[in-house]
């Protein structure tokens, strides 16, 4: 199983002594790590975790995501979104009925946000399906970055970890000493513009990757029948 080690083997790697040199040579990853996470949580706006829960039904409209009982697990406020509901859902059936998105939302109340079928309330017979989106964990045990991504995030990392010595070597001049400021400066320098060479490539490996897997275009291409009440390849409820 992957972790965060994987990330962080190709983050020392790119910065070489500069990777001792931000966690003041102490042997431990605190600092490297903290570089690491805040390069998968900027990677994970672009490119979240996906993630499908099997939800029974409990008689009501509304589930839970993120209150004290939520009906699926990760869901984050202001991060996640929902992809898709298919309800009912019968595993044993090849019929899959998605739900338009009129027919669900997700409402804000008091204690967490909650998704509202807006004409349904599925039974406790039946179970509905939730798609949706939600960070990325990244720990000394699960890593669920793409693995096409490791050395895009890698980048992402390093300049992250750049910066932060970019910045000690700005905050630790001594103006007294002129030449300690000049080597400071210099080196401060040095790593800023590594950093932004580790950006630039990041962008430029998401979006070559963002093309990859063969010419191909995700879009609405249903179109109503001649009598304008089903579609030509499914019903209204099914796709």
């Amino acid at each position: 199983m992957a972790t965060i080690a994987d990330i962080r083997a190709r983050v020392a790697h790119r910065l070489k002594d500069g990777a001792q040199a931000i966690d003041g040579g102490s042997g431990s990853y605190k600092a490297l790590d903290a570089a690491i996470l805040s390069a998968v949580e900027e990677y994970g706006k672009v490119r979240p975790a996906k993630a499908t829960a099997s939800v029974t039904g409990a008689g009501t409209h509304k589930y839970s995501l993120t209150a004290a009982t939520p009906v699926v697990t990760g869901f984050s406020a202001g991060l996640s979104i929902i992809r898709s509901i298919v309800y009912p859902y019968v595993a044993a059936s090849q019929e899959l009925i998605y739900r338009e998105s009129d027919e669900w939302q997700i409402t804000d109340l008091s204690d967490g946000l909650y998704l509202w079928f807006l004409a349904a309330s599925p039974t406790a017979a039946e179970t509905f399906l939730v798609s949706f989106t939600k960070p990325h964990t990244c720990s000394a045990t699960d890593l669920t970055v793409d693995a096409s991504d490791y050395e895009a995030v890698a980048d992402l990392a390093a300049s992250h970890a750049l910066t932060v010595l970019a910045n000690f070597y700005v905050q630790s001049v001594d103006a007294t000493i002129q030449a300690d400021s000049v080597n400071r400066l210099s080196k401060s320098g040095e790593y800023r513009a590594m950093a932004k060479a580790y950006r630039d490539s990041y962008k430029l490996k998401m979006a070559s990757g963002a093309s990859t897997g063969g010419a191909m275009a995700i879009g609405d291409i249903d179109r109503l029948a001649t009598n304008r009440r089903q579609y030509l390849f499914h019903d209204s409820r099914t796709v």
